[in-house]
C-alpha cells in the first residue's frame, strides 16, 4: 500500500472517528445538560447565526447573491422536495463542502489542477440536478396546466368569481408538485394571508415554466380590468402550444423507446457474432 492511499485511508478513519464521537458526545450531554440549559444554548446559537446573516446580508454583492440562491431553490422544486423552505448559506455551504472534499480527493490521485477544476464543476453539479429536475417536472404538468386553462375559461365565462374559480381549477389538477402549490394558493386566498396578487407571485416563485408564467399574468392583469374570461379565450394560441409540447414530448420519449429496443437487438446480434466467432476461434485452436 502506497503512502497517498494509506493518507487518505487515516483521514476517512479520522472523519468517521470524529463522527462517531461527536454522536456519542451529543447522546451524553443530551441527558446531562437540563433542558433549561439546553434551552439558553439554542437561543444564543439562533441569536449568533441571525446576527452573522444580517452582517453578511449588509453587503449588497452578497444579499443579492443569497437572495438569488433563495429564488432559485424556490423555483426549481428544491424546497417542495425536503417540504421546507432551504436556507441559502446552508446550501451554498454545503456546495462548498461537497466541492472541497471533491477537491482533496481528486488532489491526492491527479494533482492540483484537476482539483481545482473538480472542485469549480462540483460546486455548480447541486444546481445542474435541480434544473433537470425541474425541467422533468414541467414536462409532466403539461397536461395539467391544458386542464387548468380549460377550467379557468369555462368557469369565469359563468361569471364565478377568479379567487374561486382558481379552487375549482385545481381540483382537476394530478401532479402533486402543482396541486400543493395550488392549494397553498387557495389557503393565502382564503384565510387573507396574502392578497390575490402577492398570492399568484407567490405562487409563480414556486416553478419556473414559462406557461405558469403566461398564465399568472393573465389572471393579475384581469384583476385589474375583471375581464379574466376574455383575456383567458386569447390565450388560446398559448393552450395549443402547450397541447404542441405535449405531443413533442410523447413523440420523443417513444423514439426514446424505439432506439433503445434497436440498441438492445444491435448489441444482441454483436454478442451473438462475437460468441460464435469465439467458439469457431476455439474449435480450430483445440483441432492444432
Amino acid at each position: 500500500m502506497n503512502t497517498g492511499t494509506l493518507k487518505m485511508l487515516l483521514i476517512i478513519l479520522a472523519v468517521i472517528l470524529t463522527c462517531i464521537i461527536g454522536a456519542i458526545s451529543y447522546m451524553v450531554l443530551k441527558y446531562i445538560v437540563t433542558d433549561e440549559e439546553r434551552r439558553k444554548v439554542s437561543k444564543a446559537f439562533i441569536n449568533y447565526r441571525n446576527s452573522t446573516y444580517n452582517h453578511l446580508n449588509k453587503n449588497h454583492f452578497i444579499k443579492e447573491y443569497i437572495d438569488s440562491i433563495a429564488h432559485m431553490l424556490s423555483e426549481t422544486g428544491a424546497n417542495y422536495m425536503l417540504k421546507k423552505r432551504i436556507n441559502p448559506y446552508s446550501y451554498v455551504g454545503l456546495c462548498i463542502l461537497l466541492g472541497t472534499v471533491g477537491g482533496l480527493l481528486i488532489n491526492k490521485f491527479w494533482g492540483i489542477i484537476p482539483a481545482v477544476i473538480s472542485f469549480v464543476i462540483i460546486l455548480f453539479v447541486p444546481r445542474m440536478l435541480l434544473y433537470m429536475s425541474n425541467k422533468n417536472d414541467n414536462g409532466n404538468m403539461l397536461r395539467d396546466i391544458t386542464t387548468i386553462y380549460d377550467s379557468l375559461v369555462v368557469q369565469t365565462s359563468a361569471g364565478m368569481f377568479l379567487s374561486r374559480s382558481i379552487r375549482e381549477a385545481s381540483s382537476g389538477v394530478r401532479f402533486k408538485r402543482l396541486r400543493t402549490a395550488l392549494m397553498d394558493l387557495n389557503v393565502n386566498i382564503e384565510i387573507g394571508r396574502m392578497d390575490m396578487e402577492e398570492a399568484l407571485d407567490n405562487f409563480n416563485s414556486k416553478f419556473k415554466n414559462q406557461h405558469l408564467d403566461m398564465l399568472v399574468l393573465v389572471l393579475k392583469q384581469s384583476l385589474c380590468s375583471g375581464q379574466a374570461s376574455q383575456y383567458l379565450r386569447d390565450l388560446q394560441d398559448q393552450m395549443n402550444d402547450v397541447q404542441r409540447a405535449i405531443e413533442i414530448r410523447n413523440q420523443d420519449r417513444m423514439d426514446m423507446k424505439l432506439q433503445i429496443v434497436e440498441l438492445l437487438i444491435f448489441l444482441s446480434v454483436i454478442i451473438v457474432i462475437l460468441a460464435a466467432l469465439v467458439f469457431e476461434f476455439m474449435s480450430n485452436f483445440n483441432n492444432i
